[in-house]
């Protein structure tokens, strides 16, 4: 059995890290507000309840975690702006929506997934396994977009341990976040 260790650490990104991460959470919101509006207004189709209390509602129809994720070809076509979100921040955020609408299907009562606001005090990115974040001594180096303006120096964000004395391992998912304090 493997050990899986959770270690939070503070970043201390620079003015211009600041910039890039603002926008990151921006363009995260985005793909996954604009996904589950066009899931909202059934772009994906629609099923009818057969069973139960609600039978013979109309429902949309939530794809599967690959037609969701591979929406995201369309959704860099249309919006060309998301092509300076890195692919894997993309595809986390889609998967996410997908998570949250399994969820749903498994639990109605937890409620609906709710759109991301703007205006939440809290911003976060998450990604899971497979990511190519790298971390070096008190450095952490976040994946860079091909279409990014922003130079591979400036993803090479500083952060500091905080009472940790385990040497990281493999790492198979991270948050960044942001507090109402502007704490990341």
């Amino acid at each position: 059995m493997e050990l899986v260790r959770t270690n939070k650490y503070r970043l201390y990104p620079n003015a211009k890290q600041k910039a890039l991460l603002d926008k990151q959470f921006n363009l995260y919101r985005f793909t996954y507000n604009n996904v589950l509006g066009k899931i909202q207004d059934n772009y994906f189709g629609v099923y009818t309840i057969e069973k139960g209390k609600n039978k013979g509602q109309v429902r949309p129809k939530i794809p599967n975690q690959t037609g969701i994720v591979g929406f995201s070809t369309k959704l860099k076509e249309e919006y060309s702006f998301i092509n300076k979100l890195p692919n894997d921040f993309i595809q986390s955020s889609l998967s996410n929506l997908y998570l949250g609408m399994k969820e749903f299907i498994k639990q109605p009562d937890r409620g609906y997934p709710k759109f991301k606001s703007k205006k939440t005090s809290k911003k976060t990115i998450g990604m899971k396994a497979g990511s190519r974040v790298k971390i070096e001594d008190n450095h952490i180096q976040l994946n860079k977009s091909n279409k990014s303006s922003y130079t591979k120096e400036d993803h090479k964000i500083k952060f500091k341990k905080h009472k940790t004395n385990h040497n990281i391992g493999k790492i198979t998912g991270f948050t960044i976040e942001k507090d109402n304090l502007d704490k990341y």
